[in-house]
């Protein structure tokens, strides 16, 4: 896919190298981001009937052919034609929060999501991509191809942060849309007042594969501000002032650590990957941790 050309404002040919890199390393690691459309055998599961195996301790009985029990007194599991390949959705916020930051937020999940997609269409997935506020904004459902890369990525180059955050009526009206277990990529702040539990349960309850990108600026997470200042809202435009001094930066550094820690704990609960980033760390430095440490393998 090197042949593809894309907007500098994301990905050039640079980070492009560093991926395929990554990826032809990353063929090498257990997991993989997505398997294609490859055959495995597994009990049950599928409509399309394989063969049978043995009997072996530990097999669920639900999948033993009893029939064939009752003819030949031995004990043989149904194996089944299992298709591996799930859709992957890359869903990125576009709320005015994304704005914030040097380089902006959203300047920088808008290339993790570039690169998701090249990794993911290189490895023959179908990509959907979404983008959200408060509500949903641009729906693309999951193609594969070089085409749907292209389109992605201008799609991505269009992208201005704008309105408020509700991740959980954002997430909610999304799995109404989609109804088959999807790999679900969600990159954002996910500094929404209303919290984000909601929407996240009700992911783990569709049997979707969940991965969350937390991209945060290191003003955000250990403000370095003194005296006094006005602070507004990116999103609703409130303002308040303050006076900050060391002890107010502490308490503030120490709750907003909180959040962090809710926010992980909440996805190692639920067997959801989770990644924070900061805009001041390289890119290239992010998209090879992104890809080669834990939350997303290509």
């Amino acid at each position: 896919m090197n042949e593809v050309n894309l907007s500098p404002l994301l990905l050039d040919e640079r980070l492009l190298t560093i991926l395929e890199q990554v990826r032809i390393l990353s063929k090498k690691q257990v997991r993989n981001l997505r398997s294609g459309e490859q055959p495995s055998r597994r009990s049950g599961g599928s409509m399309e009937f394989l063969e049978y195996r043995n009997y072996q301790p530990g097999d669920d009985p639900r999948y033993v052919d009893w029939n064939v029990y009752g003819r030949m007194n031995r004990l043989y599991i149904k194996l089944f034609q299992a298709e591996k390949e799930r859709p992957v959705y890359i869903l990125l916020d576009s709320s005015k929060s994304m704005e914030f930051g040097n380089p902006e937020k959203l300047f920088l999940a808008r290339q993790i999501a570039a690169a998701t997609s090249y990794i993911s269409l290189a490895n023959q997935d179908r990509v959907g991509l979404v983008t959200f506020d408060h509500g949903l904004r641009e729906f693309r459902l999951p193609e594969k191809g070089r085409r749907v890369y292209l389109s992605l990525v201008n799609l991505l180059n269009e992208v201005k942060p704008d309105g408020e955050t509700d991740i959980n009526t954002v997430l909610l009206d999304f799995l109404t849309r989609v109804n088959r277990p999807s790999l679900v990529i969600a990159i954002s702040d996910f500094l929404d007042p209303s919290g984000f539990k909601q929407g996240l349960k009700a992911c783990s309850y569709g049997k979707h594969e969940v991965v969350l990108i937390q991209v945060l600026d290191r003003e955000e997470v250990s403000p370095k501000t003194d005296g006094y200042v006005r602070m507004g809202d990116v999103e609703t435009g409130k303002a308040r002032s303050f006076f900050i001094d060391q002890r107010l930066r502490d308490a503030y550094t120490a709750s907003f650590n909180r959040f962090i820690t809710t926010l992980r704990s909440f996805c190692l609960e639920r067997g959801f990957d989770y990644f924070m980033v900061n805009t001041d760390t390289p890119v290239e430095e992010v998209l090879i941790s992104l890809f080669t440490k834990g939350s997303i393998r290509a």
